[in-house]
């Protein structure tokens, strides 16, 4: 019961995450943030991930917040993304 505990304080990352920020691409603005590209902010802290989102010149915000999920817009944008925080961590994260 305690290993299991323990899982669930740990952020969530998928495969391709790596908590680190990518390198800026101007292909972000004229094609879009890809996927991929948005996975690298998972495991990152959220004030780290939102520095980062700037910095690339993306848009942001906060879609669900521990178990507050936030109502959002239906527009889809190919500069944005949306944030999944638990306990201060980019846990999930979506283009769009």
């Amino acid at each position: 019961m305690l290993v299991s505990s323990l899982l669930t304080l740990s952020p969530v990352a998928s495969a391709s995450a790596s908590g680190k920020c990518p390198v800026k691409s101007a292909s972000d603005q004229t094609s879009g943030i890809t996927q991929a590209r948005a996975n690298n902010l998972i495991g990152m802290r959220e004030v780290n991930a939102r520095k980062c989102a700037k910095s690339l010149g993306w848009g942001f915000r906060v879609g669900q917040r521990n178990d507050q999920i936030f109502a959002v817009t239906f527009d889809y944008r190919l500069n944005r993304v949306t944030f999944k925080i638990t306990k201060g961590f980019i846990t999930g994260i979506t283009v769009g």
